[in-house]
This record gives structure tokens, sequence and C-alpha cells, in this order.
């Protein structure tokens, strides 16, 4: 019987002499750490991944593929957001969360418009294109298509998106003043890159948590009979009941 390899190897020589491997070991501690002293933030991550694995992993012969690879970007963008909350990163969190929303609300689009498919493709064919592309996929009248089809869960994407630009996605002033450390008495002004645990920690977890399953909600009118054949849509309904 060999011996199980450590999830986390020994670091390879040379590791750690430089100041962008001491910020990648201290975002991983405080990953663990949170891991630690945060259990039900972070199993309600852990669950809405599986969610997105679940349906993921069983789209054989799906009805639209294209739809299939913003369900992709959106899950991967939800486990950036994730990893970056967790670790106290928390203004490129709101990014990371900003683009899993729109993979979303570009799917629904893609969805209810299946002609726009060619016209998003050909983004990059001209300046013609391109301004056709632009005007044609703007995140505002993308939500109000949702809201116009599901009002609850287009309220919900479109109240979460303001707050990703609130806090991150964009250089707002909460995105600036969050991680903003004063010190009077040396009359100091320090930017924390990373955080322990604050209320902005324990906002963003639940914004993450907030993102995926409204990621996953909207991808259900992709996909309503592979949902309730799996039972994720029973299983969203427990997702989002404390949220």
């Amino acid at each position: 019987m060999t011996e199980k390899e450590p999830l986390v190897p020994e670091p390879p020589h040379g590791w750690g002499d430089d100041t962008l491997a001491d910020f990648i070991d201290t975002a991983r501690r405080n990953v663990l750490a949170s891991f630690v002293r945060l259990q039900p933030s972070y199993r309600r991550l852990s669950d809405v991944d599986k969610g997105f694995r679940l349906i993921g992993e069983n789209l054989l012969n799906p009805p639209d593929w294209f739809i299939c690879l913003f369900l992709l970007r959106t899950h991967s963008s939800y486990l950036g957001g994730a990893h970056l909350a967790l670790a106290g990163q928390l203004p490129e969190c709101y990014m990371l969360l900003r683009g899993s929303l729109e993979s979303a609300v570009y799917a629904f689009y893609f969805h209810h418009n299946p002609r726009s498919h060619e016209r998003w493709l050909r983004r990059h064919d001209s300046p013609q294109t391109k301004k056709i592309v632009r005007d044609e996929f703007q995140i505002a009248a993308l939500l109000r298509l949702l809201i116009k089809h599901d009002e609850k869960l287009g309220t919900i994407a479109s109240t979460l998106y303001e707050r990703t630009i609130d806090f991150g996605g964009h250089p707002n002033e909460r995105a600036v003043t969050q991680m903003l450390k004063l010190t009077k008495k040396e009359r100091r002004i320090d930017v924390n890159y990373l955080t322990g645990h604050t209320s902005g920690m324990d906002l963003a977890l639940k914004s993450v948590a907030q993102v995926g399953v409204c990621g996953l909600k909207i991808f259900r009118y992709a996909f309503p009979e592979r949902y309730d054949l799996l039972g994720l849509t029973d299983r969203l309904r427990q997702l989002e009941a404390d949220l």
C-alpha cells in the first residue's frame, strides 16, 4: 500500500524568496483559517459548488451547447470569487462575482434569442459588428429582460449586480474604503490587500453564495427538465432558504 500524497506538496526549491510567493502563502493561510473558523459559510459555498458540478457534469447532448459554455464560465468565476472571499481579498472577489452574474445573464439572453449567437461570435469581425454587439449586449437591458420573464429573480440579480459594482466591480468608494487602515497617531493610511475575519468578509462570503444560487436559478430556464431530474430544483430551494 502506497502512502497517500499530501494535498499540499512541499514547495519547490526557491519558493518563498520573493514578495509574490509570500502574498500567495498568506492568502492560502487565510483560506485555511476561514475554513476552520467560518465552517457554516464554507459549507454553504461548497454546497453551491456541488450544484454547479451536478448540472455541469450531466449535460450530455444538451439542447443548446452554446449556453453550456456560459454555465462553465459562471461556475469558474464563482469559484474564483469564493477563493478570494475566503482569502480576504474582498474587492477583487466582487470583480469575479460581477463576471459570474454577467455570464449567467448573457446565457439567459442567448436562450431567448438564439439568433444572437452568431452576432456575438462575430464581435471582432469589424468595427461595425463590434458596435452592434456593444449596443445589443448592454447588461442593463439584459437584466430588464430577465425581470420581464421573472420579476423576483431578475430583481435579485439586479440587486446583486449593483452590489458587485459598489464593492469592487468598479473603483467606487466602498471598494476602496473597505480595505483602508487609518493610523491617526502616525498620520498614515494603509490599504490592506488581504483581511482577516470582518463584517466585510461576512458580506462577501454571503454575496458569493447568493450570486452562485442566482446563477444556478437563471440557468434553470435553459435546462428545466434536467434540473428536475437531477433533483437540483429542490436543492436550490434548500440553498436559498437562509440567504
